[in-house]
């Protein structure tokens, strides 16, 4: 890592500069945090708070409730459920909570890593805060973005502990730590932790003549004791419940059978992913190059070297995904991207400073001056979201109810479609919805089977023939079917559509599908 120019005996000055660099940094974040705090929820987060409810009244996860992701997100839902609510305040408090967390980890661990120390200040913003005033209701609470933080710290554990004069096992026990708690969230992180332990392999092989014994006792069986403790307490959880059977089966058998039948993404999906990632990350672009350059060039840093790590092969993770390439997965490229352009701003300070005698080259007034592209890549979206706040709240004195329907493309149409769910004649109980979870979230209604019905056609065919079954044990008092999905009923299976056409009635059409009620006679 460079060497930092603070010097010990320089006095308060650069102490009350860090401070107050960090101080405004963390201002920043949580004030870009508190504009996402009302942001309605999409399909996505829908979906793990239904997880996360379930599991609070007593369900378990995979059997009363099943989603094909790991458990990590839906334990996030409910932890924040729990503290502060299962709503969408509730939900972004503790995201909120967790990337603050998550900044001042940089801000400390970045101090010496950077030439001055208040240049640290500038990751939280490059990557927090670049994330929050970006991030529209589809990116939030997402756990692309929340597993940063445990990838980070696995990175910077891994680094810190070769850089030690006899690399410490517990500084790779820790590492493997965050990676189990990575993996819990996603299992396909899993390589990018083989990717960071073995670059740090091959640095201590390289520096420090490590021999392939010590590696093994001071690197990878820390590393791995690590991971396997936080899995095997994952998978004692599910065995207590009765439900590892199930984990195993979503964790490892449900993953390659949905990828050889569900529809891959267009590639226009990915291009439009890969420009949201480039416009915010633009004016970084020049930084992070500089950064690859001077590590390249002079001594190869071996965080510089993991950031990059993180870099190209998180990259190459979201590629294999080829039924997804959302935008939110993008998000987990923010973390090494902004890290990686503070460390190429520090390197480009440093040759100046180092190069010039002029008194406009002294790192304090140049920092000052390169951060500026920083402040143009928060403040245009920063000021799109206060505009917004502004023109509802001020202008228009609306409120919080009104701030929701204006920001989300989907609450206005589901909330005037369940309106009659609400009335004193409608049947009571669960409702199942072939479409959108938001129509359980806001209607209130329960969820009548363990699985939604919104990502039916990444579901596999045993779990389709499964559900004539589910839908007469259930007997639901409503079935809502968008058009996407009836499309879908009617190519795939004769005997749901049987089904839902000899025991359901069509009760009303919304802007999306139609609503139907279970016949008289299969009422109990």
């Amino acid at each position: 890592m460079p060497r930092n120019s603070d010097s010990p005996t320089s006095g308060h000055k650069p102490l009350l500069a860090e401070l107050a660099w960090g101080v405004a940094a963390l201002g920043i974040v949580v004030f870009g945090g508190a504009l996402n705090l009302i942001f309605p929820f999409v399909g996505d987060q829908a979906m793990a708070l239904l997880g996360a409810r379930a599991i609070a009244e007593g369900g378990t996860l995979y059997v009363d409730y099943w989603d094909n992701k790991l458990p990590g997100l839906i334990w996030f839902y409910l932890v924040a459920g729990k503290l502060f609510g299962f709503t969408e305040q509730g939900i972004r408090a503790l995201e909120l909570i967790w990337m603050t967390g998550f900044s001042l980890v940089m801000l400390v661990t970045l101090r010496r890593y950077v030439c001055l120390r208040c240049l640290a200040a500038l990751a939280p913003v490059a990557v927090v805060g670049v994330y929050y005033f970006a991030a529209e209701p589809f990116h939030l609470t997402q756990l692309e973005a929340l597993v940063a933080l445990p990838i980070f710290l696995s990175a910077w554990l891994s680094a810190a502990g070769a850089n030690k004069p006899s690399p410490p096992a517990k500084y790779y026990f820790f590492a493997g730590l965050c990676a189990g708690v990575t993996v819990v969230f996603k299992l396909v992180f899993a390589p990018l932790f083989v990717a960071f332990w073995g670059v740090a392999s091959l640095d201590l092989l390289a520096r420090r003549r490590a021999s392939p014994v010590e590696l093994l006792r001071r690197l990878w069986l820390p590393a791995s004791a690590g991971v396997v403790i936080i899995l095997a307490g994952v998978a004692a959880k599910f065995w207590l419940d009765g439900a590892l059977d199930e984990l195993i089966w979503t964790a490892f058998v449900y993953p390659p059978q949905a990828l050889a039948t569900s529809p891959p993404a267009h590639y226009v999906r990915l291009f439009e992913s890969l420009m949201f990632f480039g416009t915010y990350y633009a004016v970084w672009i020049g930084f992070i190059a500089f950064a690859g350059v001077m590590w390249w060039r002079e001594e190869r840093d071996l965080l510089t070297s993991l950031m990059f790590v993180w870099l190209v092969i998180g990259l190459g993770l979201i590629l294999i995904q080829r039924f997804s390439w959302w935008q939110y997965h993008f998000l987990n490229l923010f973390a090494p991207a902004g890290i990686l352009g503070v460390r190429g701003m520090s390197d480009l300070v440093r040759l100046i400073a180092r190069e010039s005698t002029s008194k406009y080259a002294s790192p304090v007034f140049l920092s000052i001056m390169l951060a500026f592209p920083l402040a143009g890549s928060v403040a245009v979206p920063a000021g799109q979201k206060v505009r917004g706040y502004i023109k509802i709240f001020v202008t228009e004195h609306q409120g919080v109810a009104d701030f929701k329907r204006t920001i989300s493309q989907a609450y206005p149409g589901i909330e005037h479609s369940i309106r009659f769910l609400a009335d004193k004649t409608a049947l009571p109980g669960p409702i199942y919805v072939f479409g959108d979870p938001l129509y359980y979230y806001l209607s209130g209604r329960e969820l009548a089977l363990p699985t939604t019905g919104w990502a039916w056609p990444y579901y596999l065919l045993s779990q389709w023939q499964q559900l004539p079954a589910q839908l007469d044990e259930a007997r639901p008092a409503y079935i809502y079917i968008d058009r996407l999905n009836r499309t879908l009923i009617d190519e795939r299976d004769d005997e749901v559509r049987e089904f839902l056409e000899t025991h359901y009635l069509a009760l009303l059409k919304d802007h999306k599908g139609v609503w139907h009620i279970l016949r008289r006679e299969y009422r109990r």
